[in-house]
């Protein structure tokens, strides 16, 4: 085929051009026309949007007890650790909590992270969820039941619920930790002397 022929054959530019701008469009008049529904999504759009919404995602107000319901469509929220606020720990010894992302924001799960400086630590005590923790920096003491667990950055814990925990910093420096808890009614039952 000559040079000339294949030239010939290609869809001019302008072409490509509009076909994009037609795709575009249609996305965008679907967005425009976006309404959330409490029914069962229909079907996927073509460019890769749903055509409706369902409300799905739950979570419980741990102080309130109310249900909090997020639509799927709406995003999850992003933020610095640096701009959520920590708190100190009623009973603990120079421990905060910064809740990360809350029953209200996660369906099933709260995020928190614990930051124990040097000589910090939390009393023995219950809950009545599981937690699932990740070592971020420093090092501790854990007592979980009967058993003394000597734990660094990178270790991974988990502590049922029911068991009685407790924390002890024995680092140089800060003890940091993610703890991920079910969005479940906690009660805290200290079973030790207070720090």
């Amino acid at each position: 085929m000559a040079a000339s022929q294949r030239a010939s054959s290609r869809p001019p530019l302008f072409m490509s051009v509009i076909s994009v701008a037609v795709s575009v469009n249609l996305c965008v008049a679907w967005l425009l026309s976006y309404q959330a529904t409490d029914a069962e999504p229909e079907s996927t759009h073509w460019c890769g949007g749903r055509t409706d919404w369902r409300i799905v995602r739950h979570g419980d107000d741990r102080e309130t007890g109310e249900r909090h319901v997020r639509s799927v469509g709406e995003p999850m929220p992003v933020r610095h650790v640096d701009d959520v606020e920590a708190r100190t720990v009623a009973g603990a010894r120079d421990t905060t909590i910064q809740v990360l992302i809350s029953a209200q924001e996660g369906p099933h799960f709260a995020l928190r992270k614990f930051s124990m400086q040097k000589g910090g630590g939390m009393p023995r005590h219950t809950n009545t969820v599981e937690h699932e923790q990740y070592v971020l920096r420093g090092q501790a003491s854990i007592t979980i039941g009967d058993e003394m667990h000597q734990v660094r950055a990178g270790d991974v814990v988990f502590i049922p619920a029911g068991v009685a925990h407790s924390y002890e910093n024995t680092g140089a420096g800060a003890f940091e930790f993610l703890c991920i808890v079910p969005n479940d009614k906690d009660e805290i039952t200290i079973v030790g002397d207070r720090c």
